[in-house]
């Protein structure tokens, strides 16, 4: 079935507005623009999404598509505020989707390592608590997006049962991390966001 905006965003983009505190009300227009150089993709039942200023809400450049069309026309507050409305709501689709997101409050392996995290989505820090079934050895890794490994931490004997830390996040920009807790023997990756 092809992406309908109207289905997941309308709610994704609503809620990343308040989440990230960004100062914009999205108003959805589904099925969209019919003039836009996303409507090919529609028609050809791929997923786009098309964030544009309004006609109607005084943020609209005058000179759109003339040759006085200068970026010192536009309104930079607004496109900032746009900018983090797309990412953010691109994020919690992200977040949303079934093959990306992890449902329940924990992540398990098939060897009883269970990671979870409290609170997720967090802000300045969030406490990691993983299960161990036997002691063990455990490194735990922090991941961007990217794959690009941002944080990792060893500790060379942790006892059987439940163990935690507390990650300080305040270097942390906000968006999804991959938190990777690892034995001799067994690895399980948990999904956290930091706000």
């Amino acid at each position: 079935m092809p992406y309908r905006p109207g289905h997941s965003f309308r709610k994704s983009s609503s809620s990343s507005a308040r989440i990230y505190e960004i100062g914009l009300e999205p108003v959805i227009h589904d099925p969209g623009s019919g003039a836009s150089d996303h409507a090919r993709f529609w028609q050809e039942g791929y997923g786009a999404i098309m964030l544009i200023e309004s006609y109607w809400g005084g943020d609209f450049n005058p000179f759109y598509h003339s040759v006085k069309d200068r970026i010192s026309e536009f309104n930079l507050p607004y496109f900032f505020r746009l900018a983090r409305l797309a990412l953010g709501s691109i994020a919690t689709l992200a977040y949303d989707n079934p093959l990306t997101h992890l449902d329940g409050g924990h992540a398990s392996d098939e060897h009883g390592i269970t990671v979870t995290n409290y609170p997720n989505p967090f802000a300045a820090e969030t406490r990691i608590i993983y299960h161990l079934p036997a002691e063990s050895s455990v490194e735990i890794s922090l991941f961007n997006p990217a794959g690009t490994m941002i944080y990792r931490m060893t500790e060379p004997m942790q006892p059987r049962g439940w163990n935690g830390f507390r990650l300080d996040a305040t270097n942390l920009g906000g968006g999804v991390y991959f938190l990777k807790v690892s034995t001799p023997h067994s690895e399980c990756i948990r999904k956290i966001l930091r706000q």
